[in-house]
């Protein structure tokens, strides 16, 4: 029978970043050897993990291992050193690209790293124009809530840093909109009043805090009642009216 004599690793030494594999190539040599069977092994598991192919598995974001393959003819062995290290970030990116928000109002925005388990050392949120975004980054930084101040246009970025000094960033363009008007209330349904007398309402907009709180009065009959400023006065003519803000 053909015996075998050597065994080597196409490489001897390898990086790499945790939950990756890699596949390991052997020669045997002669090629011809009529057993060329293999068993692979890994000094420290937890590290590094080989399968029955030489495929090996990084389960650490850090140390080292040796990986062994030994010849079930001969005992021969070859070794290759595998480092084990955190993961390199690729990009990032927002979960959207623009956002239209109403003034006064909060969202959130999420970063997307590429890879998703890549190993940062932080993510920095700004906003460009702090004046009309706010943006502040929460607990879990890869989120941040940002606020609409004022109505116009600006753009939150996010600047990711990984393990090895990498960084990467996204934009994101956020429109801030007018709160627009909902209704309108006034504080009397009805009103009795005296010719030639004076009397007001009172208007309440919703929400409170919309943007154009800009008012209109009408009544339906001034000889009754004119309307100005919500200020009634009663004309000479008895008789009933319906005054209408808009």
């Amino acid at each position: 029978p053909k015996r075998v004599e050597t065994i080597a690793l196409a490489e001897t030494e390898i990086e790499l970043e945790k939950n990756r594999t890699k596949a390991l190539t052997a020669t045997i040599s002669p090629a011809n050897a009529d057993d060329r069977r293999i068993v692979w092994d890994s000094t420290d598991k937890s590290v590094a993990t080989v399968d029955e192919n030489g495929v090996v598995t990084a389960v650490s974001n850090t140390g080292t291992a040796t990986i062994t393959a030994t010849t079930v003819d001969g005992n021969k062995v070859a070794e290759c050193k595998v480092t084990a290290t955190k993961v390199r970030i690729v990009s990032v990116s927002i979960d959207l690209a623009s956002l239209e928000i109403l003034q006064y109002r909060e969202d959130q925005l999420t970063a997307k790293l590429e890879p998703a388990d890549a190993d940062y050392e932080s993510i920095d949120w700004t906003s460009l124009r702090e004046e009309v975004i706010s943006v502040t980054a929460n607990e879990d930084a890869r989120t941040a809530t940002i606020r609409g101040l004022e109505v116009d246009d600006a753009i939150v970025k996010v600047v990711v840093t990984d393990s090895f000094g990498k960084q990467v960033d996204a934009e994101c363009t956020v429109t801030v909109q007018p709160v627009p008007v909902t209704g309108v209330k006034l504080d009397k349904e009805t009103l009795n009043m005296r010719t030639s007398a004076e009397s007001s309402l009172v208007e309440t907009v919703m929400p409170a805090d919309a943007h154009d709180q800009t008012v209109a009065w009408e009544s339906s009959d001034e000889e009754i009642v004119k309307v100005v400023n919500g200020v009634l006065t009663a004309g000479t003519k008895a008789g009933t009216a319906k005054i209408t803000v808009i």
